[in-house]
């Protein structure tokens, strides 16, 4: 069954990798830690989740997994992320709102076919490392001037 915990028993806990309850319980109460980061390994619903993650201020995001979630529509919200991690999503469509992410250093996408709106890795100043890994035609000419500034660049299986 799930692991069940009391968010007193971690009161400084910084980082947590969880798989969310339907009614998002869980999550909640891990976001009442001081969390940094989160990984949450199956995203259970739509864009929702970015209004949820919000008040956190969390500078590292992993959402690895799911079928519910439609694009980054409303990531903006998530200002402060500094890494971002989206793995085997099935339909995160349009990412176009990544752009609005200032602080965002580490960008790795794997296994998420359906990606539409690349070119706004150009609007992201502080980006340093990019992997794009298993994403297929996602139009990589579109960012190769910002892909030449980077420290770190993995684009495998992805054009």
């Amino acid at each position: 069954g799930p692991f069940r915990f009391a968010r007193s028993s971690f009161p400084k806990l910084r980082a947590l990798s969880i798989y969310p309850l339907k009614s998002l319980n869980n999550v909640r109460q891990g976001l009442a830690l001081p969390l940094e980061e989160l990984n949450l390994l199956k995203v259970p619903i739509n864009e929702e989740i970015f209004g949820l993650l919000e008040p956190a201020g969390l500078r590292r995001l992993g959402l690895l997994g799911g079928r519910t979630l439609q694009s980054l529509t409303g990531i903006s919200r998530l200002s402060r992320l500094e890494s971002l991690r989206l793995k085997n999503l099935t339909a995160p469509g349009d990412i176009s709102e990544l752009a609005t992410l200032q602080r965002l250093e580490t960008l790795n996408i794997q296994y998420c076919k359906s990606i539409t709106g690349i070119a706004a890795i150009n609007d992201l100043p502080a980006l340093r490392s990019l992997d794009l890994v298993g994403c297929g035609n996602v139009g990589l000419k579109t960012i190769e001037q910002k892909i030449s500034t980077l420290d770190w660049i993995n684009t495998g299986a992805t054009t």
